[in-house]
């Protein structure tokens, strides 16, 4: 009989077969079926490696009205049949092959239970279900070279469903498997998948690929469209899953409370109490926060987004690119008299005067044409900034902030275009790409080759660590007295949060480079450490700045395996970091135990944990005084009307 080669990559046929045998030979990738008559039960999916004949079963193929097409599984013919095989009666040359048929032979049907073989059958089902039409013939050569896709890969989600509720994808697997009567096991059996592996899909640790949902299904005698609905295949499943989702959630987290198993041995009333404790502590948390409340939500979701974009935003890029070259900028750091002529160049003129309101830095006058900029520039701040935060918004686009994350959004968009003026692109990245090769990356030279701010090279670095140098980094600037003021992160490190999930105004563990760096009596060298926390080793580098607030530290860290194109990696500073656990910096058990009973601080209260948030177009801006200014600094015999921007 010819010979034939199938891909199985192709659409689906079916066929019979008689006094079947199976070799896996690793030396072409593929699986010959010979004297097809009977269909053959491997021991394993044979897409997964060597495969084992374990018995067989007579198929009846489906009749085909048109293009054949598998709509559902085949019908049986008759009740499948088991035998025990020998080894084909062509002997394998393979001893491997050779000594797997020699402990098939002792397999008999009294060791595996009818069920169990039922089970593998599913497996088998998707082998033909992918075999392609063919004609009438003896042997099929099944090609198994690798054919997976990104969505195919075993243990990847598949992108498409990035939205699904593993928790409940998992209680709906588990009533279905409960309902068929099947046990764990049996399920694993069916999927050939380890039982542990199943366990976790089932309690939504795990999200299975698409290839293994579809593999579930057809072991379940279900649809994938079915265990990915929505809803709770119960209500007791809807509530566990409640309490799950509780559990995972920033409340349970930020009371460092044990997580409690989630199993039928708890009857609904313990759970539910769980849950109604957990919703009346998030509505506490949420009563005892509802001043800053929405700043809170809006700084958080504006931070998911930077991470999700890695921190770069290349339609910014473009903009300072254009402004540069309008001015004529070739390369190198960019003066302040560039910078006025830019300002030129986009139509405004600046004024500096001395009566600025105190709650702004620049005033823009867009009627006029006239940007305002103090005439007392502070040490710690570069004077070209604020003339570029002036007409970033212009270039921006922006309009009135319709809400607080309106303004927040436009403050990041504001900040990002000033940095990429300063430290354009395609000079930054040359700079740093080289530093990479020399393994030499240091925000110091960064600051140095630019005339900028420390804090301004760290932010920009942020901008185009991951998107251009492929390193995972993250950022803080952290006061002196260890309150966070800003904080960005797309390397899995584990900043300190409240039950909100707030970032900004937590505490920094005492053990980070960002609250070491404070007790260096060097304030003019560059400090770094390693910290070993929970979420794994980061290095850092930090440096202490001044501002009228006080004393603060920018930082600027990696993990442990980028360190390697850092200068600094040599360093022998090293601390670990139990937090969030309250016995690592917070409260030290042989402290509290001394001082927690005989201690009484009279804390200083900060004014605006007193106010509410600030109304108005612009937040913490006094908008009449704003008014005021400007109409004292009208120039004569022009009609004022139009917006202006603080």
């Amino acid at each position: 009989m010819p010979e034939q080669r199938i891909d199985l990559a192709s659409s689906p046929t079916a066929y019979t077969a008689g006094s079947a045998w199976v070799n896996h030979r690793d030396e072409t990738g593929t699986i010959e079926v010979g004297q097809l008559a009977d269909f053959a039960v491997l021991d394993r999916n044979p897409f997964d490696g060597p495969a084992e004949l374990i018995g067989t079963t007579r198929v009846e193929p489906p009749r085909w009205s048109s293009t054949p097409r598998w709509s559902s599984a085949p019908r049986w013919s008759s009740t499948p049949r088991w035998s025990s095989l020998s080894r084909p009666s062509t002997p394998s040359r393979d001893p491997v092959t050779r000594s797997r048929h020699a402990r098939s032979t002792h397999r008999t049907d009294s060791t595996r239970s009818i069920n169990a073989q039922t089970r593998r059958i599913s497996t088998i089902l998707l082998f033909v279900s992918r075999v392609v039409s063919c004609d009438d013939g003896g042997m099929i050569t099944a090609d198994l070279s690798p054919r997976s896709t990104a969505l195919d890969r075993a243990g990847e989600p598949d992108p498409g469903d990035e939205g699904v509720d593993t928790l409940t994808l998992g209680r709906r697997i588990r009533e279905l498997r409960t309902g068929a009567k099947m046990t764990l096991d049996d399920l694993a059996s069916a999927v050939d998948r380890a039982p542990s592996q199943v366990s976790m899909i089932e309690n939504g640790n795990r999200e299975p690929s698409l290839s293994m949902l579809r593999t579930i299904a057809l072991a379940l005698g279900t649809s994938v469209d079915e265990l990915l609905r929505t809803e709770a295949p119960s209500e007791r499943a809807a509530l566990e899953i409640a309490v799950e989702k509780a559990q995972r959630g920033p409340v349970f987290a930020a009371l460092g409370l044990a997580r409690i198993r989630v199993g039928k041995s708890q009857n609904d009333a313990i759970l539910q109490t769980l849950l109604t404790l957990h919703n009346e502590i998030e509505r506490l948390h949420r009563e005892r926060a509802a001043t800053p409340e929405e700043a809170r939500r809006a700084n958080a979701e504006l931070r998911a987004t930077m991470r999700a974009r890695d921190n770069y935003f290349p339609e910014l890029e473009t903009v300072a690119v254009e402004l540069l070259h309008a001015v004529g900028h070739t390369d190198g750091p960019v003066s302040q008299q560039m910078v006025s002529d830019m300002a030129s160049h986009l139509g405004f003129s600046l004024h500096y005067v001395s009566d600025l309101p105190k709650s702004t830095r620049s005033v823009t006058d867009k009627h006029n044409g006239r940007i305002y900029l103090p005439t007392e520039q502070s040490a710690s701040r570069d004077s070209r900034s604020p003339i570029l935060q002036a007409f970033a918004s212009h270039l921006c686009g922006h309009a009135e902030p319709r809400n607080y994350a309106d303004f927040l959004r436009q403050r990041v968009e504001t900040n990002y275009l000033t940095a990429a003026i300063l430290l354009p692109e395609k000079g930054t990245v040359k700079l740093l790409a080289e530093a990479k090769n020399l393994r030499r990356i240091s925000m110091e030279d960064l600051r140095d080759a630019f005339a900028v701010s420390y804090e301004t090279a760290a932010h920009r670095f942020t901008n185009l660590a991951t998107a251009r140098l492929d390193i995972p980094v993250h950022f803080m600037k952290v006061h002196e007295s260890g309150t966070i003021i800003k904080a960005y992160e797309n390397d899995s490190v584990r900043f300190p949060s409240d039950a909100l999930g707030a970032v900004e105004g937590t505490t920094v563990c005492r053990s980070w480079t960002a609250r070491t760096v404070f007790d260096v009596t060097d304030r003019f060298s560059p400090w770094y450490q390693y910290t070993d926390t929970p979420s794994g080793t980061f290095w850092c580098t930090s440096r202490i700045e001044k501002a009228k607030e006080g004393d603060y530290s920018v930082s600027v860290g990696v993990p442990f395996a980028h360190v390697k194109w850092f200068r600094g990696r040599e360093t022998t500073h090293r601390a670990v970091s139990r937090c969030p656990d309250e016995s690592c910096c917070r409260a030290p058990s042989a402290l509290a135990e001394r001082w927690a009973e005989q201690s009484w601080p009279a804390a200083r209260t900060p004014t605006s944990l007193l106010a509410a948030l600030p109304t108005g177009t612009f937040p913490g801006v006094d908008q009449t005084e704003v008014y005021q200014f400007l109409e004292a600094h009208a120039p004569a015999g022009v009609e004022l009307s139009g917006a202006v921007e603080a």
